[in-house]
């Protein structure tokens, strides 16, 4: 019955569950290695959506010389269009 009879229940056993032991570990290395690839990837998905506070504070800055540069854009204009009207009255 176990091995054509070179071999007793105990042998069996010990062959069934040495077989068990090796397949459980080879799954939790399996498992453990997938964890670890999610961890990495979860780690790198992270580091590209987050913040970078260097370039949002570039971003302020270039935003409120655009806004100062506009400003002075229009105040020309009406010191410009001042002239021309008040002197076009005189």
């Amino acid at each position: 019955m176990f091995e054509g009879g070179k071999a007793n229940f105990n042998d069996f056993y010990n062959e069934i569950v040495t077989q068990a032991a090796v397949e459980s570990q080879t799954f939790e290395r399996g498992k453990k290695s997938s964890q670890d690839l999610m961890t990495q990837l979860d780690a790198k998905r992270q580091e590209l959506s987050g913040v970078s506070l260097d370039e949002e504070l570039t971003n302020i800055i270039k935003f409120q010389q655009a806004y100062s540069a506009a400003a002075k854009v229009i105040s020309t204009v009406d010191s410009m269009l001042d002239k021309v009207i008040n002197g076009m009255l005189r």
